[in-house]
């Protein structure tokens, strides 16, 4: 389980003690319609016919007629035309209390829209989430205090109580307002939360990414931090694996979720213990649309966003100006990420270029720039780098101020060489290069120096006339830093 949090059951309870009903006669028994869901209401139940405003005006009844037991049972909020159904935890801290939100098994799906968000989901007996528009009727009654209780998986427990709570209608986005912290849980909730809108997958009421990760053990209304909470752990905790990837935008279950590259989703993954490499969608700020990307979260402490890699030539680099553009190749096996996506990711602010080499022997070394820069189409990717480091000799400095040449455009500087048909792949051509990263790819016994020609090479390490096995360009920003 990758969450903090086991079962997460959220309830409120009503801050003046209800006066005895006279009506014994109508006591409650749990429920047990299986069918009932969260947009129905209940009718049906011996109580339907008893207005209680919530579960702690229902306790009375149930204390003299010793019945008190935890179950289902119906409810109207003053503001409510129709009853519904509640689970009332009666023996938790006193009891009376109205459950708005429990989980204990991860069945049920809680990656859902504002309207179900607004409406409720679940069964009240199982996992569920009353609504928002319910939990605005019952805590606008009167003054309410919230009960959060907590369980791990070693069968620890904690809560954490409020006796302020409510929260503001549609209108408002269910702005909420906590206060008054008691427990042994620590004020997840209150110091963070209090004040903010509702956001739900389809709906961001989000301030700014930050590095905190404090909402993820928060219902659902967040501050300053772009990241899902209990409510979609099942889904954004591990790199999507689907077969069909490639440098095509899609809609994963992270895609209503805005990191702008690796190193702003590295602290989610930090927090709850699933830092790995993999395939996650992120949305650069001048973007229109999540795309995916590999991210290596190991290498050079993590962070970086792969925007080339090469290891067994299964794909072809020999491409057109647009391929080139737009992208070619799985994010997870051999791709080139697209010019237009390295620009957008690489102008949000100042970017790092990390370039991993390995020969045919196992070696392995790397060159390091903290100056990373490309123009958009119109400079026709006009590279800007400096600032090296490593150990695999500076072999790009060379190419520093050229444009992008393709295996249809050439603006190299040769006037004899078309250099990316020479080389058979696109780059930063001058007359012709020190390095070719998507130079044709071989292998060493279909490879014979100066016989065979120039394929994936970096001169500063190997010379002109070694073609390497593997390489891996990846960028980061300036100021990443691991301390969270």
């Amino acid at each position: 389980m990758l969450v903090l949090l086991a079962i997460f059951t959220v309830f409120i309870q009503v801050g003046t003690e209800a006066a005895v009903l006279d009506d014994v006669n109508r006591h409650a028994l749990p429920m047990q319609d299986d069918a009932q869901d969260m947009a129905g209401t209940s009718n049906t139940h011996p109580l339907a016919a008893t207005t209680f405003a919530d579960c702690a005006g229902l306790f009375p009844v149930l204390y003299w007629t010793n019945g008190v037991q935890d179950g289902v049972y119906p409810i109207k909020p003053e503001s409510s035309s129709d009853h519904f159904d509640v689970y009332c935890d009666m023996t938790t801290n006193g009891g009376r209390w109205t459950v708005i939100q429990r989980r204990f098994d991860g069945h049920l799906n809680f990656v859902r829209n504002w309207a179900d968000y607004k409406n409720g989901f679940g069964r009240v007996e199982g996992e569920h989430w009353l609504g928002l528009d319910k939990m605005h009727a019952l805590t606008t009654q009167d003054n309410y205090e919230l009960y959060v209780q907590l369980e791990d998986w070693e069968g620890n427990t904690a809560y954490a109580k409020y006796d302020a709570f409510s929260i503001g209608d549609e209108s408002t986005g269910y702005t909420l307002n906590i206060g008054g912290y008691s427990g042994d849980a620590g004020d997840s909730m209150g110091s963070y939360h209090n004040g903010m809108k509702f956001s739900a997958r389809d709906v961001t009421m989000l301030l700014l990414l930050t590095t905190c990760i404090i909402a993820c053990l928060q219902v659902g209304t967040v501050a300053e931090v772009e990241v899902q909470t209990p409510n979609d752990v099942d889904t954004y905790l591990l790199p999507n694996q689907e077969d069909a990837l490639n440098a095509e935008a899609r809609d994963q279950p992270l895609g209503a979720t805005n990191f702008e590259d690796c190193a702003r989703l590295f602290p989610l993954l930090y927090w709850t213990n699933t830092v790995q490499d993999g395939v996650f969608p992120i949305k650069p700020t001048s973007s229109s649309n999540h795309f995916d990307v590999y991210c290596d979260m190991t290498t050079d402490g993590g962070g970086w966003t792969v925007i080339q890699r090469r290891f067994d030539g299964t794909v072809n680099f020999y491409r057109r100006w647009a391929d080139y553009k737009n992208g070619f190749g799985r994010v997870e096996g051999e791709h080139w990420l697209g010019l237009d996506k390295i620009h957008n990711l690489i102008t949000q602010n100042d970017y790092e270029l990390y370039v991993e080499l390995e020969d045919w022997e196992g070696n392995t070394a790397y060159a390091k720039y903290d100056t990373f820069s490309l123009g958009d189409e119109s400079t026709d990717y006009t590279l800007n780098i400096g600032g090296y480091s490593g150990n695999a000799g500076d072999a790009i400095i060379y190419h520093n101020g050229m444009k992008f040449s393709a295996r249809d455009v050439d603006n190299d500087f040769d006037s004899i060489d078309h250099c990316a048909r020479r080389i058979a792949g696109g780059w930063w051509y001058t007359s012709c290069a020190h390095s070719a990263l998507n130079g044709a790819y071989y292998h060493p016994e279909d490879y014979h120096g100066t016989d065979t020609g120039w394929g994936v090479f970096w001169y500063q390490w190997k010379g002109l006339y070694y073609s390497l096995k593997a390489t891996k360009m990846m960028v980061r920003p300036l100021n990443f830093t691991r301390k969270l």
